[in-house]
């Protein structure tokens, strides 16, 4: 094929040699020879052309590969991204001016030379590694290296075929980590603040549940004490007057229904059970209250060995099971609840599942409760996952 190709060259190129030798002979007069002279003559002729052919295609061909190889010179020395050959031992063989400047000193300061010298001692050993990876297998490899001024190049490289050099691409990514270092110390600080905002909360619930508890409940028990006084005063001056007698049980029982509610009111905002006798103490006596204020059934089921938790902990573990029951009455149409507690030495969990309804949890319209209890969980460092289907019941689990 390639032997077919040069023969088809050469005959075109005869060709134009002839049609260039007959275009010159017509303005010149030949002089006499012999045949096998003219024959002779004419034959060196035609291959002085095609040699002038030829030369005039290669300095053509010479200028047009000097043009590409100076834009290719120019993008691969001005290219943002910095390119350069290492041999097997990190060696550094070629290297554009990018790359240059970001190692600091001169291309020819640098050819020959180790990349591993320009890093940080730390960092010595894991750029060594990766080499190793990268010419024992044919895949692409990416590796950070920490530079002894303390900026980073992204690595990416490809082995030769070969194997006996590398091609490298290197990006300083400095500002970019240092970026994400910042948003992850903005995220701890969110989080720290979170945490210290929830702990304020949880603080001021307590404050509120006590002085309701101290200051209201008592007023109104010493209320109910003073009209049942003043109804036994009426009786005795008015055995008759059955309308005041009534109206002051009316004020009576609207007391103790009132002093019910605020005693129901402050164990919501702060059960003292929690903070006296702990989490499960104080489950189990919520959901008492709330199977009777609700009729649904609850059943607290406990796994591992109870133990006391931190106090922000089992105040978190408490408002979401709190949050999940209150969403159950509002949403779910449940007629079981099952709160189990998991303790072990590795973690702790809470489980709240239902026999209601279900859900969708990846729709628009899954309630701001999630996200609280999602929240409630990232803010103290757990887990929050959510598991439910339409008349499938749900499940919400929490790890800690």
């Amino acid at each position: 094929m390639a032997a077919e190709k040069l023969e088809r060259g050469r005959a075109a190129l005869r060709r134009l040699a002839e049609q260039a030798l007959k275009a010159k002979q017509k303005g010149q007069r030949a002089a006499p020879a012999s045949g096998e002279a003219q024959k002779l003559i004419h034959e060196l002729q035609v291959h002085q052309i095609e040699l002038e052919v030829q030369n005039e295609e290669l300095l053509a061909t010479r200028q047009r590969v000097e043009e590409l190889l100076a834009r290719y010179t120019a993008l691969y020395d001005f290219a943002p991204v910095g390119y350069c050959t290492l041999d097997p031992r990190g060696r550094i063989l070629e290297l554009n001016l990018t790359a240059a400047r970001f190692l600091g000193k001169n291309r020819g300061e640098l050819v020959g030379k180790l990349l591993a010298s320009h890093l940080d001692h730390l960092a010595l050993a894991e750029h060594k590694a990766a080499l190793a990876r990268l010419f024992a297998h044919d895949d692409p490899l990416s590796w950070d290296l920490a530079l002894s001024d303390g900026r980073t190049l992204r690595v990416d490289a490809v082995a030769e075929p070969g194997g006996k050099s590398c091609f490298a691409a290197l990006v300083d990514v400095s500002a970019s980590l240092a970026a994400e270092r910042e948003r992850e110390r903005g995220r701890q600080r969110l989080g720290e603040m979170s945490q210290r905002l929830v702990a304020v909360q949880e603080d001021e619930r307590r404050r509120l549940s006590a002085e309701l508890h101290d200051h209201t409940s008592g007023n109104l028990a010493a209320l109910d004490l003073l009209l049942r006084t003043l109804a036994g005063q009426l009786a005795r001056a008015a055995p008759k007057d059955g309308d005041s007698t009534a109206t002051i049980g009316n004020v009576q029982e609207l007391l103790r229904t009132t002093a019910a509610e605020i005693r129901a009111v402050c164990s919501d905002l702060r059960p003292p059970l929690l903070d006296y006798a702990g989490l499960l103490p104080a489950l189990e006596s919520y959901a008492k209250r709330f199977s009777e204020r609700y009729g649904i059934a609850v059943r607290i089921e406990l796994k591992g060995k109870p133990a006391r938790l931190q106090p922000t902990l089992e105040s978190t573990l408490f408002r979401i099971a709190q949050e999940a029951l209150t969403n159950c009455a509002k949403h779910s149409g449940a007629k079981m609840v099952v709160v189990s507690l998991h303790f072990s030495v590795q973690r702790t969990a809470l489980e709240i599942s239902d026999d209601g309804c279900g859900f969708d949890p990846g729709a628009a319209t899954a309630g701001q409760g999630l996200s609280i209890m999602r929240e409630r969980a990232e803010f103290g460092g757990g887990v929050c996952s959510i598991v439910s289907k339409p008349r499938h019941g749900t499940k919400i689990r929490v790890e800690f």
